[in-house]
């Protein structure tokens, strides 16, 4: 079932007083989403007002008294600020409800509460006629992505008539972190045949997928290619992603074609990458050439591969000889 048609209207019943806030309807709900405001165990905020016309100088937050002449600090979440703004009908500039998306993506409570909170700003954000905002989709697409609902952020992600290479990767990316790698390569195919820009990052997340489908590495040639084309080969992110795709897959030579590619340029992930290769095709000495230019270079291996390569030559020479590693 589609993600649009399992949609109804759910209402958020406000603790502000019936006369000063109006309920909303969101045009978001799922049977995982609980009334958070509703059953919270805190005691709920109570806007005072003045007789008055209200305006940001009479309006207060405050708790209700645990004990008598004890007061607590005022705080604020963000479904407070939401029955805030529906209340006084303040006009929000938009990197407010960027602001909002992204603490429901990066904030550590549970995930189905960030889903709920996330899907109350989306319904105001469709309310206020600020849904297809590029900069606010991608913020969504990446905040419903992290939160593991690629339904929500394919809602998103289809609302969003004229899409730009933030759009289209970040779908890329949401997929590929829930190994739908099957459907990576073909919303990368999609975003070609629209002629979408396709940029270092966008490529890369491609390549990961490209790693994981056991083809022995026929599509990660392919976007190798077009990689070429685009002129990205020679990016940080690309190349070591390539190297360690070719590396995944036994083509050692071409993993080795691709790590001399940008010789001056290369960090850490592609030394790395060069060095896990080796070792996965028992290439021993190989990967302890790599280890002794690493160590020149100044850089060191992760221990888990150096552990790794001890075991496989079965000396610990190497910990002895290669600059106390």
């Amino acid at each position: 079932m589609e993600f649009e048609s399992k949609l109804s209207f759910m209402e958020i019943t406000s603790p502000c007083p019936k006369s000063a806030v109006h309920p909303i309807s969101y045009p978001f709900n799922s049977r995982n989403i609980s009334n958070t405001i509703a059953t919270s165990k805190k005691p709920p905020f109570r806007i005072h007002l003045q007789s008055q016309k209200p305006n940001r100088k009479t309006l207060q937050l405050t708790r209700p008294l645990e004990k008598k002449n004890k007061t607590t600090t005022p705080t604020c979440t963000s479904s407070d600020i939401l029955r805030l703004i529906d209340a006084l009908r303040f006009p929000v500039p938009m990197d407010v409800y960027a602001s909002l998306v992204k603490e429901c993506t990066v904030s550590p409570c549970v995930r189905t509460e960030n889903v709920a909170l996330g899907s109350q700003i989306h319904g105001w954000l469709i309310k206020a006629g600020s849904s297809r905002d590029l900069f606010l989709s991608s913020s969504l697409i990446n905040f419903y992505g992290k939160n593991g609902c690629l339904e929500g952020a394919d809602f998103v992600f289809n609302q969003v008539s004229r899409r730009n290479t933030v759009i289209w990767t970040a779908r890329i990316v949401n997929n590929c972190r829930e190994e739908r790698f099957g459907d990576v390569i073909d919303i990368y195919k999609e975003m070609g045949r629209e002629g979408a820009r396709k940029n270092s990052f966008t490529v890369s997340s491609v390549l990961k997928a490209c790693r994981k489908i056991e083809d022995g590495g026929r599509c990660g040639r392919q976007v190798h290619a077009d990689a070429i084309k685009l002129g990205l080969v020679s990016k940080n992110y690309v190349q070591s992603v390539l190297v360690g795709m070719y590396g995944r897959f036994g083509l050692v030579t071409d993993a080795r074609r691709m790590f001399e590619i940008n010789a001056d340029g290369r960090n850490a992930a592609c030394w790395s990458a060069m060095l896990a290769g080796y070792m996965r095709n028992g290439l021993c000495i190989e990967a302890i050439k790599i280890l002794y230019e690493m160590n020149v270079a100044g850089l060191k291996p992760q221990e888990s591969l150096l552990n790794e390569i001890m075991s496989a030559c079965g000396s610990k020479s190497i910990e002895n000889n290669n600059g106390g590693y």
